[in-house]
């Protein structure tokens, strides 16, 4: 099994998207943040569940179904470790 370790960069995109969401719904912004934990869990049993990111050598995406839109988990395989780079919503423009 995979670890999961969380970039300080990834972290901050989780706790921002949290914030703005909990403005007009608090209940929505703690269903997102858990479903994308329980997403990026599933990450530690399987590694290559999202694909490869064309756009990102050796990097992967996980797409997590949210509502009527998704979030995107860019992630890195190392050995048995998963290192999630970033998390955007599916609206938000990312490098």
């Amino acid at each position: 099994m995979a670890q999961i370790s969380w970039s300080q960069d990834a972290l901050q995109d989780l706790s921002r998207m949290q914030l703005f969401l909990a403005r007009e719904n608090p209940s929505a912004a703690m269903r997102a943040a858990t479903t994308i934990q329980h997403q990026v869990d599933l990450l530690a049993s399987y590694p290559e569940l999202g694909p490869s990111d064309d756009t990102a050598a050796g990097q992967r995406k996980l797409i997590v179904p949210f509502g009527s839109n998704n979030y995107l988990v860019r992630y890195r395989l190392h050995n048995e470790l998963v290192y999630i780079l970033r998390v955007w919503h599916s609206r938000e423009q990312h490098h």
